[in-house]
């Protein structure tokens, strides 16, 4: 979603600039953009937020209100009715939407933390790095008094609106910020070419093409430095994930695990094949959102959490797969009180199920390691 979010603004708002500036693209361009750009602001608020932060720019800055009557916005009225159409047949959906599906999302995702916004926009070194070329790129842009100038205010704007996307969220996890490291490539470029095309410096091409050269590479060394959580290439295999060395290609896995960022990476990577009916635990997050009697004899899991526990024993006795793995402890994003691999046991009879068909091989990063019995 996130990546879709910063491709749809940055799209919208060069539409819409060129729109400003007298330009008329064409309804084939228009129409699948605004389409594209309401299907990605309805994902969260906070994307939303930041398309609005576009509008209100050029309302203030352009004041030509023919601009909203036109292909993109004629696509986004559209669409906006169509969906209000369908509540308006189905109230019940709407109903269902209101009092349960956003009360659960907004509890479940406070069981997966909380940091500050003001922390993520202040203290967050990308964020502060993408806030200073922002307002570098509008000084700039002010400066300049031209079109392009008026861009450039336009993409600092932008870059404002991933910021506050990526800290209103509140979690501070990496694929929240992919918006503002894409920006931080896109303000570096515009500074670099506002620098090369400044009028009173002369470049010959060979030196223009070394700068550019240089930048590309500045930029693309600079997205791994910001990727701390992802280690590209081979690399999830057995020395860093150690229960892979129970298995081999082609075995079947299941999973139990809070974690957003699972044990699938290094088992697809090992072309394992994982036949759970949920790649991640994330029921449990949103039954449990603060801390109860999960372990309890007595305790009676929610809806959400027993249709979870009901799928996870339907996989490992019905599916049979070679390789069962519990998560032991707390998990890396979610909730700390819970322990999947515990509750699972407390809820269930699946130590039975395993004790009879699985041979047990430890614990191994954090994951208890079942290996099905050979006939």
């Amino acid at each position: 979603r996130d990546h879709i979010f910063i491709l749809a603004l940055l799209t919208w708002s060069i539409l819409r600039w060129y729109r400003w500036e007298g330009g008329q693209p064409p309804a084939w361009m228009a129409v699948p953009i605004g389409i594209f750009a309401l299907v990605s602001a309805a994902f969260k608020p906070t994307f939303a937020l930041a398309f609005a932060l576009v509008e209100v720019y050029g309302l203030l800055r352009y004041r030509r209100w023919r601009s909203y009557f036109t292909w993109e916005v004629f696509s986004v009225s559209l669409m906006l009715g169509l969906y209000g159409l369908y509540f308006v047949l189905n109230p019940d959906v709407l109903l269902a939407y209101l009092n349960e599906i956003v009360p659960s999302v907004v509890d479940g995702y406070t069981g997966y933390g909380y940091i500050p916004a003001q922390i993520l926009i202040f203290r967050d070194p990308l964020s502060v790095m993408v806030l200073s070329l922002a307002l570098i790129l509008a000084a700039v842009g002010l400066w300049q008094r031209s079109t392009v100038g008026k861009l450039r205010v336009l993409l600092a704007l932008v870059a404002l609106g991933s910021v506050l996307s990526y800290a209103l969220q509140t979690k501070g996890w990496p694929y929240h910020a992919l918006p503002v490291l894409f920006m931080l490539l896109v303000l570096a470029g515009q500074l670099t070419e506002a620098t090369l095309m400044y009028r009173n410096i002369r470049w010959s091409r060979r030196s223009t093409s070394f700068a550019v050269i240089i930048v590309v590479f500045v930029c693309v060394a600079t997205s791994f430095q910001f990727s701390t959580l992802y280690t590209f290439g081979h690399v999830r295999g057995v020395e860093h994930e150690p229960y892979l060395a129970f298995s081999t290609a082609g075995d079947t896995v299941v999973v139990a695990d809070m974690d957003v960022r699972a044990a699938y990476s290094a088992i697809i990577q090992e072309r394992l094949k994982p036949i759970g009916s949920y790649p991640i635990a994330y029921p449990l997050a949103f039954a449990y959102a603060a801390e109860d009697t999960i372990y309890a004899p007595d305790h009676v899991p929610p809806p959400i959490a027993q249709d979870y526990l009901d799928a996870l024993m339907d996989d490992i006795q019905g599916k049979q797969p070679q390789l069962v793995l519990l998560r032991q402890g707390q998990s890396m994003n979610g909730p700390g009180f819970m322990n999947v691999a515990r509750y699972v046991k407390a809820r269930t009879d699946i130590e039975t199920i395993l004790e009879r068909d699985y041979e047990y091989h430890g614990v191994f990063s954090d994951y208890e390691v079942y290996v099905h019995k050979t006939p």
